[in-house]
């Protein structure tokens, strides 16, 4: 399973400017965290005000927070986390419509309820709730 949010500046499909994520698994009844992905990237757009309001990651933050990294620039062209959600099934995300990958079950806890507990998703594995992005 992987909880995911997305920071973007548009609705554009590619302007993602941050990306933080876990991969869970239940091992021997208790949910473990197997692995993480956490980057900042640059927008190819321009800063959209409102976004910024939201998310605080100006031009010049994203420079500071991205000083001596090695991956990509640009959410589109970072195969990394293609490769992180490999084999995954299920997404649990803020704004589904937002995380914009492909996966069999999905939880979406904007449309769920606003004040969630994270274990509470943890029990909804294998996707017995979910929430579409058609809804």
């Amino acid at each position: 399973m992987i909880i995911l949010d997305f920071e973007t500046n548009s609705t554009n499909i590619h302007d993602v400017i941050e990306v933080a994520a876990f991969r869970v698994a239940l091992v021997n009844n208790t949910y473990k965290v197997l692995d993480t992905f956490h980057r900042y990237y640059f927008s190819p757009y321009e800063v959209n005000p409102h976004a910024l309001a939201v998310h605080k990651l100006s031009p010049e933050r994203l420079e500071r927070l991205r000083l001596g990294v090695s991956y990509e620039e640009y959410f589109e062209d970072d195969a990394d986390f293609v490769a992180f959600c490999k084999n995954t099934t299920t997404l649990v995300a803020h704004n589904i419509s937002f995380e914009l990958l492909s996966f069999d079950n999905h939880f979406c806890t904007m449309k769920e309820n606003k004040k969630f507990d994270i274990l509470l998703i943890l029990k909804y594995r294998n996707g017995r709730a979910k929430c579409s992005v058609n809804s």
